[in-house]
């Protein structure tokens, strides 16, 4: 559809589409529930290298971190074209690929709105979201496919700037509303970027601080952990906090079943974390159960180091408990907690400083859901 990408940068290609937009807005709007219908179909599969604005006029995004689009999707623009010509509205297959990606737009735009306002309410001043922000992009690979879409630069300028007054640009941000207008992108990238180095700083400080291993972590060191069992509940605890959740610990006596509570976006979810040295048996499959009533939660999981017993499975099963075994452990020690890695190489192993500062780290927080 956009078969010379090159043309995408060229003034004129953006006044074509301007102009197409012009021209065939009135048949775009006839057949708005159509085109709609269409994006909540394929929505998925989209990825959007032109922005159509609400001032009707068209300019690049930049998609370096979205996936190629799918073959099929050029065929099925083409015949979504041929159904609106049937039904008597004929719409140039470039402006009908605009109008697409302006409802497309609309959906991620609400989409991302709606995650702001869920985890911060009514946002307090544009810190919070710049930081909420941050933190969330921290774990975009493991973000469902939709929700990573909406997760752009471009949404959280909209969303700025439609909470936000420009008192509160100038005031808060230490910026002239004029400069905003020119490049907020630039400005708020360079705004995420010291954001990003606070959280690497207090990532260091908190390693320093004995509160993080800076060594990789083994099953075996799992398997060794205290009898009384809160060492291993301490240790999943930080583990989901690297995965994106809120975690919170029960009390020591009297937990109902339950020893952690996670909560992240709009899940909540009870843990029983079991360090043992046999097959876990049904008896913790009907305390968690029992603690997910208990504490409100949507789901209950237990998670062992070692395995489950047959009965104890299909009694999950019945109950739709999750279970996370020895394997499922070892997966998400090795992805979420050794991942962060590079401490521990600059320790046993002496690199060259040139090399330390052009590593490029990643240790935000990722998303995850117990599965």
């Amino acid at each position: 559809m956009f078969r010379d990408f090159v043309n995408l940068f060229k003034p004129s290609y953006f006044r074509q589409g301007t102009l197409m937009v012009r021209k065939y807005r009135n048949a775009a709007d006839r057949e708005r529930d159509w085109i709609r219908r269409f994006v909540r179909t394929f929505n998925e599969e989209f990825k959007i290298p032109l922005e159509l604005r609400k001032d009707g006029t068209v300019h690049h995004v930049e998609v370096s971190d979205e996936p190629k689009e799918h073959p099929f999707l050029e065929r099925a623009v083409r015949d979504l074209q041929g159904m609106l010509y049937q039904r008597g509205s004929y719409i140039d297959l470039m402006a009908l690929r605009l109008f697409i990606n302006e409802e497309i737009q609309e959906h991620r735009y609400s989409q991302f709105a709606h995650l702001i306002s869920k985890m911060l309410g009514t946002p307090a001043n544009i810190e919070s979201v710049l930081k909420l922000y941050v933190s969330v992009k921290g774990g975009r690979d493991s973000l469902s496919e939709e929700v990573r879409k909406s997760w752009t630069i471009h949404n959280l300028i909209r969303f700025i700037e439609e909470n936000f007054s420009k008192e509160d640009l100038e005031n808060q941000l230490h910026i002239k509303y004029s400069d905003w207008k020119k490049k907020p992108g630039p400005l708020l990238r360079e705004m995420e970027y010291k954001m990003e180095m606070e959280i690497r700083g207090q990532l260091i400080q908190e390693i320093l601080l004995e509160r993080r291993p800076v060594k990789p972590v083994t099953l075996e060191d799992i398997d060794q952990m205290g009898d009384s069992g809160k060492e291993f509940e301490r240790f999943l605890g930080m583990l989901f906090e690297k995965m994106g959740y809120q975690v919170a610990y029960t009390k020591t006596t009297g937990d109902q079943g339950g020893d952690l509570i996670l909560e992240r976006l709009e899940e909540k979810i009870v843990v029983q974390a079991k360090n043992v040295s046999a097959p876990v048996g049904n008896y913790a499959i009907q305390e968690v159960y029992a603690a997910k009533g208990y504490y409100g939660c949507h789901t209950a999981a237990v998670i062992t180091n070692r395995d489950f017993t047959s009965p104890a499975r299909e009694l999950a099963e019945h109950l739709k408990v999750k279970l996370v075994n020895r394997e499922q452990l070892a997966e998400w020690i090795e992805r979420f907690w050794n991942r962060e890695k590079t401490y521990w190489n600059l320790v046993k192993e002496p690199i060259s400083i040139e090399e330390v500062w052009n590593t490029e780290y990643h240790f935000s927080p990722e998303e995850s859901k117990v599965n």
